[in-house]
């Protein structure tokens, strides 16, 4: 996918300082728990009296606003502010639901996820979308990682219902060479672990082919080392396929009821 429309206005806040040579290592989703405009919520962010600051705001309307240089700290996310890149979303709330945030920012999750990987890029860190329950390490996540992970502070946004999953299809939309793991970011340890350990036996069926007849390992080959496949070696394959599609089905399910 090619690089969303959207309108680019420079609105520079004096609340910044230098990254005192920390590297990135996160770029991280915020949301306004009010009702502006990208607009107004940099114009409130110049005041040095607010005393924060992102590097950009971004509204549906397809506005986004410079609001610090990204070679510099923004006033987001307390101690993380050196290692990190802040965008927040213009007139959204860490209570909306699964649909209020497709139909109030569903445009401006697609611009925020191009800008999430162009500066993913240019400072040299993964573009994993590090969504919950959250594991520590370089990507885009959000202000609740920082409180969770991180350990600082106590902000929950941009909240249960933000849609993950269309999020990380659009970063993996507009990053010419995305992380290898697909689907799989979207799993925890135990899932992870059972589906990979399925196609792990099903290769493994496969792989006997290759072996002269009665040298396969049985555990992991379990119907033998013939030269073709039989119909027990069909109906294990086809067996673990359906347990593998059911797993992926269940998730997709969850995923749109927004657990």
């Amino acid at each position: 996918m090619g690089k969303p429309a959207y309108r680019e206005i420079e609105r520079w806040s004096p609340n910044n300082h230098g990254r005192g040579g920390a590297k990135v290592t996160n770029f991280f989703l915020h949301t306004q728990e009010g009702d502006g405009t990208a607009e107004s919520l940099a114009g409130y962010l110049q005041n040095p009296a607010s005393q924060v600051s992102y590097h950009y705001t971004v509204d549906n309307s397809g506005v986004v606003c410079d609001v610090v240089d990204t070679d510099m700290c923004s006033w987001s996310v307390l101690d993380a502010n050196p290692i990190s890149i802040n965008l927040c979303f213009a007139g959204s709330r860490a209570s909306w639901t699964r649909q209020q945030w497709l139909d109030r920012m569903g445009r401006g999750i697609e611009i925020a996820a191009w800008l999430a990987v162009q500066d993913c890029k240019k400072y040299g860190f993964s573009t994993n979308v590090i969504a919950p329950p959250y594991k520590r390490g370089p990507g885009i996540s959000d202000h609740r990682y920082v409180t969770k992970v991180l350990g600082m502070g106590s902000h929950t946004d941009v909240g249960d219902g933000f849609p993950w999953d269309v999020f990380a299809g659009h970063v993996n939309g507009t990053n010419p060479n995305p992380n290898p793991g697909g689907f799989l970011m979207a799993l925890n340890d135990d899932q992870q672990k059972t589906i990979l350990t399925a196609a792990e036996r099903i290769n493994g069926v496969v792989r006997s082919r290759k072996l002269p007849v009665g040298q396969s390992d049985p555990v992991a080959y379990p119907h033998g080392g013939a030269a073709v496949l039989d119909a027990a070696d069909g109906a294990f394959i086809v067996g673990k396929i359906d347990g593998l599609k059911a797993s992926i089905d269940a998730l997709t399910a969850a995923i749109k009821a927004g657990k």
